[in-house]
């Protein structure tokens, strides 16, 4: 049996946190003895996990004298390794932002993975300084794997990093097809009235899902056609942001924040489309749960994982509040949301090609 390990933030709900949730309980029913390192052992989507998985805890002091935190992480960390170096057949720092869970993986395999979850090219317009410190302090070039959830995410950071041609494997995050479709049927109260239903799910931050372009696009669409509504799940910093728009634009009533719901699938089920207007993304998890759902969607960033090219099955726009009013007011949805996408085949696949790497071996 295999032994591995993944190093992950939390299990706070969100798309990445539900994508490693799913991918984990998958690999539980096979031949792996899994543990899951977090930096905080908290969240929503602990419950979810299989009871075969060891959690536990890694928590970086954050608190008190700066020397003394400083020298107390270290420490803290050297007696981790000291115990668990290469103590593991495979290790995964799925979290691409964490520094120590990178640090941590690396220690504990020589057969080790950096998922990288975003585009990060685009997140610093191509910046080749901002790009190569950022992923220095993750020491990307020492992992054995580096595993992206989208084709155009690692093709762009191969401009940066030119050993991803060859070390670069597009991945995509596996999907609980029945679980998605099983939630979608729960009973909610969902009184839509009689209006056009637009949804937003996702973390409010600003910075990467361009919320104020989301809310501005919609008010803009308002204008022209006061039959839609918007409704805005989730949770994040930029919360009070996007209230504070929906007020100094008036859209109270007809822009409504929801929060975070542990079940968002009915909404998405029972919405005439989903909006997303990032910048930048991997490939969000959102886009298959549309597909397994089949909910329009409109979005403002196209990606392919080897599998799908969402511009095949959904309406792709420029990034600007004019073009998504536009999308929102005069997009036949019909033409949209349908597709005969077997994910579970897909799911297997994209398994088959994960325990490849898992089953590399730890030679030189």
């Amino acid at each position: 049996m295999k032994n591995i390990i993944f190093f992950a933030v939390s299990m706070q709900i969100g798309g990445m946190e539900k994508a490693l949730a799913d991918l984990l309980n998958r690999l539980a029913g096979r031949n792996y003895r899994i543990t899951l390192l977090l930096e905080k052992k908290e969240g929503e989507l602990l419950k979810e996990l299989d009871q075969r998985i060891v959690v536990k805890e890694y928590r970086v002091y954050s608190e008190g004298n700066p020397i003394f935190r400083k020298a107390g992480n270290l420490l803290k960390r050297r007696l981790w390794i000291l115990k668990n170096h290469n103590k593991y057949d495979f290790s995964c720092a799925y979290a691409t932002y964490s520094v120590i869970g990178s640090r941590l993986a690396l220690a504990a395999s020589k057969n080790s993975a950096l998922y990288v979850h975003s585009n990060y090219y685009d997140v610093y317009c191509g910046d080749e300084k901002e790009i190569k410190d950022f992923f220095a302090a993750l020491s990307i070039e020492k992992f054995r794997h580096v595993i992206f959830v989208s084709n155009e995410s690692r093709d762009k950071l191969a401009r940066v990093y030119s050993f991803l041609k060859k070390r670069g494997t597009v991945i995509d995050n596996l999907i609980d097809v029945s679980k998605i479709k099983s939630m979608a049927a729960e009973k909610v109260r969902f009184d839509k009235g009689d209006f056009r239903l637009f949804l937003f799910v996702g973390r409010l931050e600003e910075e990467s899902k361009r919320l104020s372009r989301l809310i501005r696009a919609f008010a803009a669409a308002y204008q022209e056609n006061s039959r839609i509504r918007l409704w805005i799940i989730g949770d994040g910093k930029d919360r009070d942001l996007c209230r504070k728009l929906i007020n100094e634009l008036h859209m109270e009533g007809i822009i409504r924040m929801m929060g975070k719901k542990e079940n968002p699938y009915p909404y998405i089920k029972n919405a005439d489309c989903v909006l997303l207007t990032s910048d930048y993304e991997g490939y969000p998890v959102i886009y298959s749960e549309c597909l397994i759902l089949h909910t329009p969607l409109i979005t403002t960033v196209p990606v392919s994982d080897g599998f799908v090219d969402i511009r095949e099955y959904a309406r792709v726009v420029d990034k600007s509040e004019k073009a998504v009013a536009d999308a929102v007011n005069h997009t036949d949805f019909c033409l949209y949301g349908k597709n005969t996408l077997d994910f579970e085949e897909i799911n297997r696949k994209k398994l088959e090609s994960l325990e490849n790497i898992i089953n590399c071996g730890q030679e030189e």
